[in-house]
Order: C-alpha cells, then sequence, then structure tokens
C-alpha cells in the first residue's frame, strides 16, 4: 500500500536537459534574416515525423533543410 503522509513532488526538469531544445532555437535564431517569409506546408503527420527525426540525426532543422532544397530547385 502507497504511503500518503508526504505529499507528491513534480519532477522537474535541470537546466541541462533543456541543452539540446535551446541549441536547436539559437540555430534557428541565427539563420533568421529579417527579409525572410513564412511558409505553411500540410503534411501527413507520418510524413512529418519521419523527416523531423531524420533532420535530427543529420543536425539539421527541418527548415534548414527546406530552405536548401528550394535554393537547389529554384537555382537548377
Amino acid at each position: 500500500m502507497m504511503r500518503t503522509d508526504k505529499p507528491l513532488r513534480p519532477v522537474r526538469r535541470t537546466t541541462e536537459s533543456y541543452l539540446p531544445e535551446m541549441h536547436v532555437l539559437l540555430k534557428e535564431l541565427e539563420e533568421r534574416d529579417p527579409h525572410t517569409a513564412r511558409l505553411s506546408l500540410a503534411l501527413p503527420p507520418d510524413l512529418h515525423r519521419r523527416f523531423k527525426a531524420k533532420a535530427a540525426l543529420n543536425g539539421k532543422t527541418m527548415s534548414q533543410l527546406l530552405r536548401g532544397f528550394i535554393r537547389a530547385y529554384v537555382c537548377d
């Protein structure tokens, strides 16, 4: 039987656990040009998940890859 005399405390994330997320956000901010336009793209959830995972495995963001794909397409 579980003891209930002590209140449960929420699990807190350490500062170090936020570092990967902060690293990605900082890379995005460094690359942002004030003269950019936003693009919205509808993808099936499975394709989005797989693209995001593969980009992360290669140390890239989806935005970085898409900008590269679009530049290659336009400059071809």
